[in-house]
Formats: C-alpha cells, structure tokens, sequence
C-alpha cells in the first residue's frame, strides 16, 4: 500500500467528548422511569445488561445524554475492555459520569465504524492503560484530554476506511453467530436432559413420553422415580482428579508442549503453553470443574491440553453407565448449587464431599443412557467446532487488526477462505 493513501492525524481532529447532560424534566415531559448505564453495564463492544431504574432511584452520576453512533468509552481501566458502540436508539437512555461520550466529529474525513475500531484495538488500549496508570489517583484512570492527544494512522480514503471495518466486521459477526448458535445448543441439551432426567419424559416403548402416558413408579429417596431407575450418589459414578501445575510454561507452540487450560485462557483467549510432562491431560469431551477461587463450582468442556492447577477432570468409573455428556448435564443442573455452597473462608473452594453425596436418579436401562448420549453428544460436538472456530477467527482478526489498521496490507489484496481458516491465516501472516 503507498504511504501517501494514508495519514497521520490527532484524536482531537476526529473525535469529540460530548458531556450533554439528560433532562428528565421538560415543559413536555415528566420521565419516571429510565434505562441507566454505568461502567459494568459495557463490555467489549456490547451493552451486556439493560436496567431500567426508577429516576428518583438513580445515582449521582446517572446524568449523561447519548445518541445513535456514539461510542461509550470508560475512563477507569482501558483494559478491562469496559466500552460499547451504540447502535440503538438511546432516546430513553441515561450514562454514566464515568463513560466517556465519544462522538465522531467529521464523516467526510473517517467513517464512525473504523473510528471505533481504533480506540478498541488492543495495542491502543494498552496504551491508554499506561497512560492511565502513569497517572495519579485511586485508580488507573484516563481522561479525555489525554486521548485526544494521541496520534493514528488512517486510509485517506473513506472507501478503504470502510473495506477494512466490513471485513473485521464480518469476522466479528461469524463469531457472535456461532456463540448464539451454542448458546441455542446449550439450552436445547439442558432441557432434554431436564425432561428426560427430572420430568422422567423419556420416551417409553412407544416412543412417548414416559411420565405422560402412565408410566409406573416407585418411591425412592428423591421421591418418584420411574421403575427402573435407582437412586445413587455421585461419588459412585465419578472422581475428581486435580490439575498440576506444569514445570515450564512458554508463550508460543513447541514440541511437547501442550494448551495450558486456565480461567484466562478460557474467558480471555490468553493461551500460553506447558510441558507434557507430569501434568494431567484432558481432551475435549473431559468435564472440567474449577475447584478454587470466585468461580469455584463453574464446570466446562471443550478444551484439549495440560489441566491447570485450579481445576479437577471428572473421571467417569464406567461409560456404559453414564457418559461424559450426560455427566456434563447432570452437574450443570445443580452447578448454582455447588456454587452457593463453597468450603473456605477467604478463598472458596469447591466441596468435594457435597458434590459425592448429591443424590441423583439414574436409568439401569442402557438403551435409555445410549438414546439421549447420542443426541448430547452431536450437540456437544457442534458446540466444540464452533468454538474451535472461533479461536481461529478471532486469531484472524487480531493478525488483520495489526496488518489493516496500519496499512502494512491492501484490504484489496485479502481473500478470506472461511472454510479453510488455518490456511487463511498463514496466507495472512505472508502477505505484506
């Protein structure tokens, strides 16, 4: 790409701090009720919680007016990621003092979407991290008049401006499409299982509904149960097995080193690397469950490689019995519960014993286990190829991020093979 299609140019010749304060009461209207926006209402792009609050409940800070296309952008902590594009119709909606209003002060020079992109770049955040911690105060904290100072590098042209968000765009909405995809999947799973397991609706010999065609029960522990069924605890179906902490972790792929599955690396993307050696392994139809720390009881699937200290692989006796899948949904159904009743006092930990006496109702009939194990597991599947996709379309937006936003490639040069995306991103590394 020639330099001369690009420019160097200060935020404060884009962008604008608008501090428009929210009138709740006019000659026209009287508002009671409002939607109010604060830091943790906003992350990575999205507003993840609509509340509405009453206006006499609002708090001090509850006082800035935003628009369509405004960018919300928290002064506290630019790496927590805690910013939103708006783009929605915001006329009953109320920020906070906290969130920056950042409006896009010139069309003809840059288009609003790149714009974003700019200031949510993870080079450009850790930038505004330094800044904010270089700063005195409580807390890391950046102001306008800090970034507004900072030079970009942008096309001069509003066309190429407008390639380069469309593609990051569509990565960006490939990935949103395959976690709402899982999150279908999810849902779906955990009401078979519930209907099959709780409401005893497994189909009978005909095909219907057990519990809603007659079929016969008996008492038990837990109450009802279909005759049939037994009642166990779950220490005879399971064991946990904790993770090691690797010997050496690295930062990039090596010989005999594997994915070290952490919280980080499974909230945040962030994966580094351990030695294959004296380390438990796990695959990707293992159930984990995080022993230690806030997020003890949390259980997960889908990931290959050297089990992290802070969690335990659920070892299945027998299989033929009950099934990694249908173990995953049994724990699911009562994960709030193990959640709600941590051992430990300053750091929680997840109580081993509750979980072996959770008392749970089981078929002795394989063909039942067999039936619901293969629709589980086709979810499951699916879930863990989205997932796996994921990964690398995120890894494909990273690379390009760096390579677009600073004109190191032609966006007209890029051919994306979204059925081939290894391929993609080799081609990607190579292309200057």
């Amino acid at each position: 790409m020639k330099s001369n299609n690009w420019k160097f140019i200060k935020l404060n010749s884009l962008i604008e701090s608008v501090s428009d304060t929210f009138q709740f009461k006019t000659k026209d209207k009287d508002i009671k009720s409002i939607y109010f926006l604060n830091t943790s209402d906003v992350l990575e792009g999205e507003v993840i919680n609509h509340n509405k609050y009453n206006v006499k409940d609002l708090p001090g800070q509850a006082k800035k007016k935003f628009q369509k296309f405004d960018i919300l952008y928290s002064e506290i902590r630019p790496q927590n990621k805690r910013y939103a594009f708006v783009n929605f119709d915001s006329s009953d909606y109320v920020a906070s003092t906290k969130l920056m209003v950042l409006r896009n002060k010139d069309e003809n020079q840059i288009n609003t979407r790149y714009l974003y992109t700019l200031l949510t770049n993870e080079k450009f955040l850790n930038k505004m991290q330094a800044l904010a911690e270089g700063r005195s105060g409580t807390f890391p904290q950046i102001t306008f008049n800090m970034l507004k100072e900072e030079e970009v590098y942008i096309p001069s042209s509003l066309d190429e401006q407008k390639k380069i968000v469309d593609i990051l765009d569509s990565i960006e909405l490939k990935i949103n499409l395959n976690n709402k995809i899982n999150e279908k999947l999810e849902e779906t799973a955990k009401a078979l299982y519930h209907e099959w397991f709780v409401n005893f609706n497994f189909p009978n010999e005909n095909g219907l509904p057990y519990k809603d065609n007659g079929g016969e029960f008996v008492d038990s522990e837990l109450g009802k149960i279909p005759v049939g069924w037994e009642v166990v605890e779950l220490k005879s179906i399971f064991n946990f097995q904790k993770g090691k902490k690797p010997i050496e972790i690295v930062e990039y792929e090596d010989e005999n080193y594997l994915p070290y599955i952490t919280l980080d690396a499974i909230r945040n993307n962030n994966v580094q690397y351990a030695k294959n050696e004296k380390v438990i392994t796990i695959n990707e139809l293992n159930n984990i469950m995080v022993m230690d720390g806030a997020s003890s009881g949390e259980i997960y699937f889908g990931y290959k490689g050297v089990l992290g200290s802070t969690f335990s692989v659920l070892n299945i006796y027998n299989e033929s019995l009950i099934t990694s899948s249908i173990l995953y949904y049994m724990i699911k159904s009562i994960e709030q519960q193990i959640k709600d009743n941590t051992t430990g006092s300053a750091i929680p930990h997840t109580d081993k014993e509750l979980v072996y006496k959770t008392l749970i109702a089981i078929p002795k009939n394989v063909d039942i286990i067999n039936d619901i194990d293969k629709i589980l597991l086709k979810f499951r599947l699916q879930m863990i190829n989205n997932s796996n996709q994921n990964i690398k379309l995120d890894n494909l937006k990273n690379l390009l991020l760096n390579k677009l936003m600073s004109g190191q490639i032609d966006v007209d040069k890029l051919n994306i093979d979204w059925d081939k995306l290894d391929k993609t991103l080799k081609e990607v590394e190579n292309l200057v």
